[in-house]
């Protein structure tokens, strides 16, 4: 109004009613499904082995978070901030309590959520874990499980660059879209819903409080009609370690109907 009194513009935009959103533009808005290639099991088969197998200094270096992103689907911040001190190999657990900040030397926060959570380690994780704490633990507890240069963390460009592209061009696989963390996260979403996991149980292991996303973003793979055949679910379930937990659930961790054994008299 002052600008106008001033003959400093001849119009406001204001001036003008906003054009009014359509119902299914909002909808689209809240809801955004995922559009993702997940990895199959062949192909996270090849790039495990590649994992395990560094053949140069950066690559046992870079590698092994690597590994661990893939197996439990934390983000890149979160897996380079877990210590030693936070790993308990006689309890089974991985508590998840800060996050390294892209971009800055050494720097920590709370995690994404500011909330602290464990997951289970299953004996794909217990077999890195014992690889790496051979390879990196000097007696110190303090000490991260995977250090760069001098102790500190891993840097997120030189881990893209010398971990993640080159063990996918070894492993012959093709590059996921967007960014590198994502393609392990997504590809750990989606490999729980086909292999029929509780919701609520792997949505805590990746630090979400509720299913809310898991059900909103993935529900195209929470139909068992889009599954796989039963044989990828079960590759996929070896390779993550969930072959007992899922191999006698019922699909998204809902309980079997009970047995009853009580006999029933019949009608006279």
């Amino acid at each position: 109004r002052d600008a106008r009194e001033h003959e400093l513009i001849s119009e406001s935009p204001l001036d003008r009613p906003l054009p009014k959103r359509s119902t299914k533009a909002i909808r689209a808005s809240r809801v955004k499904r995922v559009s993702f290639r997940p990895f199959i099991a062949s192909e996270l088969e090849v790039l495990l082995d590649v994992l395990r197998a560094p053949r140069t200094r950066h690559e046992g270096m870079y590698f092994p978070p690597t590994e661990f992103m893939v197996l439990t689907g934390l983000r890149w911040g979160e897996a380079a901030g877990v210590c030693w001190s936070d790993v308990s190999l006689t309890g089974g657990q991985i508590h998840i309590r800060r996050t390294v900040v892209r971009g800055e030397d050494n720097l920590e926060e709370p995690t994404k959520t500011a909330e602290e959570w464990s997951i289970p380690i299953r004996p794909p994780l217990a077999d890195l874990l014992m690889r790496q704490h051979q390879r990196t633990y000097l007696g110190r507890p303090e000490g991260r499980v995977f250090a760069g240069v001098r102790g500190r963390p891993i840097n997120y460009s030189s881990w893209r660059r010398r971990g993640w592209v080159v063990a996918t061009q070894r492993a012959r696989v093709s590059p996921r879209e967007g960014d590198a963390q994502k393609a392990c996260r997504k590809t750990f979403f989606t490999s729980s819903l086909v292999c029929g996991r509780n919701p609520k149980l792997f949505a805590g292991e990746v630090g979400h409080t509720t299913v809310r996303m898991v059900t909103e973003v993935y529900d195209s793979f929470l139909d068992p009609v889009n599954w796989p055949h039963e044989e990828e679910r079960a590759r996929l379930a070896e390779l993550f370690g969930w072959s007992e937990d899922s191999a006698t659930r019922a699909p998204h961790g809902l309980p079997e109907a009970p047995v009853s054994t009580e006999r029933k008299t019949p009608p006279s």
